[in-house]
């Protein structure tokens, strides 16, 4: 298994068929995660697409086949 090691952070759009992966934080809101490392583990068959940078940070798109439950941190919604 090949793994890919992200040198930058950006901002991580995760798809789930129709429902995208937020970050929770304080007082009940929520973000699209940023980091270095995509937010969720993937499989060497899932496609990271680098999108074009926001306010100068870089974006990566990536569909996943299931979604994440149980997770305090994270949460899907549809979109």
């Amino acid at each position: 298994m090949v793994q890919v090691v992200y040198d930058k952070p950006a901002y991580w759009f995760v798809f789930c068929k129709d429902e995208l992966l937020l970050q929770r934080e304080t007082e009940g809101r929520c973000t699209v995660p940023y980091g270095a490392e995509p937010p969720v583990k993937l499989a060497e068959w899932n496609i990271v697409h680098r999108l074009t940078p926001l306010e100068g940070r870089e974006c990566r798109a990536v569909s996943i086949d299931m979604p994440v439950v149980g997770d305090d941190i994270f949460n899907f919604i549809k979109h």
